[in-house]
């Protein structure tokens, strides 16, 4: 059916083709494209633009010729370009699902009882559950490591170590930690009671690969050498 001016109508338009206006398709004296019960078509429905709704013009639904955008009260709220990627605040998304905020870009997974944010702020990106919930890392459909609710980190466990050494707890069968570094260089670790200066690294143990020799320090001092 092809209609030359507005269409209006207060019950169910069944078309069993195309539905085409050239001006508006009314279902309750407005200007837009409303409806009271149904429009129902076999075909397709054709919009020249977009739909509007009657309370908010600015709430609308607009078709592009390569994309579909939505306005919330006047707010970018979704877009949708001809290469499959979604903008959520955003009318140029760069991703497949792209979302953007002025302030924080934010991405909430939820179900009944927890949530998980993806954030993207002033200070930089976060990820971060709501509540007292682990965020957790898994592979091949199997926990490997986690961030518990005191932000002590796991792995291979989901129990932490001694209270006096529970930052960091690494579990497994034959479990250790490798620290590589360049053949002409040292590998560290530092005990610090301060975050610049001396006391960065008052306790430390090192090895010298290009010397082959290990030192353990205390006050910032070689105190033990192992050529």
């Amino acid at each position: 059916s092809t209609f030359g001016g507005a269409v209006t109508h207060r019950d169910t338009i069944s078309v069993s083709g195309n539905i085409t206006a050239n001006g508006n398709i009314v279902g309750d004296n407005s200007t837009n494209i409303t409806r009271i019960n149904a429009i129902t078509a076999a075909g397709d429905v054709s919009i020249a633009e977009k739909l509007v709704h009657t309370g908010n013009t600015n709430t609308n639904l607009t078709f592009g010729s390569n994309s579909i955008t939505l306005n919330s009260a006047g707010t970018l709220a979704l877009h949708s370009d001809s290469s499959a990627r979604v903008g959520f605040g955003t009318n140029d998304p760069q991703k497949q699902v792209d979302v953007y905020d002025a302030t924080a870009g934010t991405l909430r997974v939820s179900n009944a009882s927890k949530s998980a944010d993806f954030i993207c702020n002033a200070t930089g990106g976060l990820v971060r559950t709501i509540g007292s919930y682990p965020l957790v890392f898994n592979t091949n459909q199997t926990d490997r490591a986690r961030f518990d609710a005191s932000g002590r980190f796991l792995i291979g466990t989901t129990t932490e170590g001694h209270a006096d050494a529970d930052d960091l707890t690494l579990s497994g069968t034959r479990t250790g930690i490798t620290i590589r570094s360049a053949d002409d260089n040292y590998g560290n670790i530092y005990f610090s009671d301060a975050t610049s200066g001396a006391g960065e690294y008052a306790g430390y143990i090192q090895y010298s690969h290009s010397t082959n020799q290990f030192l353990l320090g205390t006050a910032g001092v070689d105190y033990l050498k192992l050529d």
